[in-house]
């Protein structure tokens, strides 16, 4: 994972150039699949926006065995949590659409019924307007997931 982790720390420069390109009023926070907890400020567009993401997206491989990336998100939206309603860095912001992309190495063995209650509360986030959300994944699946176990998911 932290070949990904560099690939993606050094692609955030594509980000940049085609949010500029657009005339993009964006902002991005970085939680991990084993913390609600933001890694460090919201990234806006400026000189060290590329820098910030690399440093907050270069985690290492030490997290948790299982990647709950699906409840970890849910977790950090929730009113009063680094990336909820109320937050005191202003995100998410209201009117702007919020888009979640997760990457991992890992299926996520997160309960079945909860992805779709994450997607209810995220769209009721957002005043109930199904638009003004994106949730996408990355996800690279290997033999196993590095720590010597294979999981898979729950049906």
């Amino acid at each position: 994972m932290s070949n990904d982790q560099a690939s993606l720390a050094t692609n955030f420069g594509a980000f940049i150039q085609a949010m500029a390109g657009v005339g993009a009023d964006w902002q991005v926070g970085v939680i991990t699949t084993s913390s609600r907890l933001l890694r460090g400020p919201i990234i806006t567009s400026g000189l060290n926006a590329a820098s910030q993401f690399s440093t907050q997206v270069s985690v290492g491989t030490g997290g948790l065995p299982f990647e709950e990336g699906i409840e970890r998100a849910y977790e950090a939206t929730q009113p009063g949590a680094d990336a909820g309603p109320g937050s005191p860095n202003g995100f998410p912001r209201t009117g702007a659409m919020l888009s979640i992309l997760f990457v991992s190495d890992q299926v996520d063995p997160t309960d079945t019924s909860t992805p779709v209650l994450t997607h209810n509360y995220r769209v009721a986030l957002k005043g109930g307007i199904p638009g003004k959300l994106v949730v996408n994944g990355i996800i690279t699946m290997l033999p196993n997931d590095g720590c010597g176990t294979s999981r898979t998911a729950r049906a």
